[in-house]
C-alpha cells in the first residue's frame, strides 16, 4: 500500500512537472516567436535631383486693365493705332503737356540693347497725333531733356526680362504696314506674336 501512494505520488509529481516545463517551453515559444516577428524599419534616404526650370519673361501689358490678351488680339493694328481710339479706348494715357500724352501707370521703361543687356537706358514714352494717327517720341534719361523722335510704334507690352517694349511697328505711316517687333535701344527686332499671347 504505501507503494501504491509512493507510486500516486510520484506520478502526480512528474504529471506537474511535465506540465510546467511544458508551460514553460510554450511561454519561451511565445516569447521567441514574438521577438522575431519583431521588425526593424530603416530610415532610407533618397535624393532628388532638382532641375531649375527657366524663369518665364517679366511681361507687363500696357493696355487698359479691363481688357485682355484676347480682346487685344481681336483688334487690328490699324484700329490700336487710331490716336482717338489710342487714348480713349485701348490705353491707359492722360495729356501731360501740350498735344502730348503719356501712360498713367508707366512714367519709364529700362531698355537694353538687343545684344547687351548691361547696356541699358530709362525712357518715358510720349504720344502726339499725326494726321489722325498715334506718333510717339521719347525723352531719355541722362540725356539733355529733349525729346528724340521715335519710329511709328503701339507698344502693347514691357518685357522686363529681356529690357525691350513690344508691339507694332508701323513701316508705312498713313498707308500702314505693320510687323510685330521686340523694340531694344539699337534696333526693332521682329518677333513671335504667339510668345505674347497674340
Amino acid at each position: 500500500m504505501k507503494k501504491t501512494v509512493l507510486s500516486i505520488v510520484l506520478a502526480s509529481t512528474l504529471l506537474l512537472t511535465a506540465c510546467s516545463t511544458s508551460n514553460a517551453k510554450k511561454e519561451s515559444e511565445t516569447t521567441t516567436t514574438a521577438a522575431e516577428t519583431t521588425t526593424t524599419t530603416e530610415a532610407t534616404t533618397t535624393m532628388e535631383e532638382t532641375t531649375t526650370a527657366p524663369a518665364e519673361d517679366v511681361i507687363i501689358p500696357l493696355f487698359k486693365s479691363s481688357l485682355t490678351v484676347e480682346d487685344i488680339k481681336k483688334i487690328k493694328p490699324e484700329d490700336l493705332s487710331n490716336f482717338k481710339k489710342f487714348t480713349t479706348e485701348y490705353f491707359p494715357v492722360s495729356a501731360s503737356s501740350g498735344k502730348y500724352y503719356k501712360f498713367d501707370d508707366h512714367e519709364s521703361f529700362t531698355i537694353c540693347s538687343s545684344n547687351n543687356k548691361d547696356n541699358k537706358i530709362d525712357i518715358t514714352l510720349f504720344f502726339f497725333e499725326c494726321s489722325g494717327d498715334v506718333a510717339n517720341t521719347a525723352k531719355f534719361s541722362g540725356g539733355d531733356g529733349t525729346l528724340k523722335s521715335q519710329i511709328p510704334f503701339i507698344p502693347l507690352f514691357y518685357n522686363q526680362t529681356k529690357g525691350c517694349l513690344v508691339g507694332y511697328r508701323d513701316a508705312m505711316i498713313n498707308a500702314h504696314k505693320f510687323t510685330f517687333v521686340e523694340k531694344y535701344i539699337d534696333q526693332m527686332v521682329d518677333a513671335d506674336p504667339s510668345e505674347y499671347g497674340l
